[in-house]
C-alpha cells in the first residue's frame, strides 16, 4: 500500500510539472490567437467607426454649426501658433442632421483691427477651399447624435502674422446651385508663446487682394 501511494504521488508531481512547464507556451498561443482575431483587416473600420468615404453626400445644406475647443491652436516645434482646429456640421434641410457634402467647403480667416471710433474692422489674411475629393480627408469616422461631421486642423501660411492678435474665422459652403451659406464668425485671440519677441517679417503680409487671387483662398463673404 505504501508503495502504491508513493507511485501515485510521483505521478501527480510529474503531471503538475508538465502543466506548469507548458503554461507559458499555452498562454502565448492564446494571446497570439486573440491578437490575430482582433486585428483590423486593411480598409475595414474599428469598432464604433464608419467608412466615411462611402457615406452618401447631401447638398441640401441649410445651416453650418461649429464647435471649438477651449484651446484650439496648432503649434510648430517652437510652440508658435500656426493654425487652429474646429469641428463643423453641415446640416441637411431634409434630415436636420449633419451631412457630408459634395460642394465646396470654404474657410476665411480675418484679422480684427481696432477702429478709432470703436469696434473692429475685418481684414482678410488667409483662406482655404476644399472640393469633395479634398474634404473627404477631413470627414470624421464616427457618427454623433447630430449626424456626420468634419474635423478641420487648418494651418495658415508662413507669411501670416497674427500672433497676439484677435481673429475671426468663418466657415462657408457653396452648394451646387451656386448658393453660398456661411456660419456665424468665431472670434479668438491668437496666443503669444512665452519669451517670444516679434521679429520683422522677411515677406510682406498677404493683402486681401492677394488672398482672393490665390488658388487656395476664396473671396470673403
Amino acid at each position: 500500500m505504501a508503495t502504491e501511494r508513493r507511485r501515485k504521488c510521483r505521478t501527480r508531481r510529474v503531471w503538475s510539472n508538465i502543466w506548469l512547464t507548458s503554461l507559458p507556451a499555452t498562454i502565448g498561443v492564446c494571446l497570439l490567437v486573440l491578437a490575430v482575431g482582433c486585428e483590423t483587416p486593411p480598409g475595414a473600420t474599428r469598432l464604433g467607426e464608419i467608412d466615411a468615404a462611402s457615406v452618401p453626400t447631401r447638398d441640401d445644406i441649410t445651416q453650418i454649426i461649429q464647435y471649438w475647443r477651449r484651446d484650439p491652436w496648432l503649434f510648430d516645434e517652437d510652440r508658435r501658433p500656426v493654425g487652429f482646429q474646429a469641428t463643423v456640421y453641415f446640416v441637411s434641410g431634409a434630415t436636420a442632421r449633419g451631412a457630408f457634402v459634395p460642394g465646396k467647403i470654404l474657410v476665411w480667416m480675418y484679422e480684427l483691427q481696432p477702429k478709432p471710433e470703436g469696434g473692429f474692422e475685418r481684414k482678410l489674411v488667409y483662406g482655404w477651399e476644399f472640393d469633395e475629393r479634398e474634404s473627404v480627408l477631413y470627414r470624421v469616422r464616427r457618427k454623433s447624435i447630430q449626424g456626420y461631421y468634419y474635423g478641420f486642423p487648418l494651418r495658415w501660411g508662413p507669411e501670416v502674422d497674427v500672433l497676439g492678435k484677435p481673429i475671426e474665422v468663418v466657415f462657408g459652403y457653396q452648394r451646387r446651385d451656386g448658393r453660398i451659406l456661411t456660419a456665424p464668425g468665431h472670434r479668438e485671440r491668437v496666443p503669444v508663446p512665452p519669451g517670444f519677441s516679434r521679429r520683422p517679417l522677411t515677406t510682406r503680409p498677404t493683402s486681401p487682394a492677394q488672398a482672393e487671387s490665390s488658388d487656395n483662398r476664396q473671396d470673403a463673404p
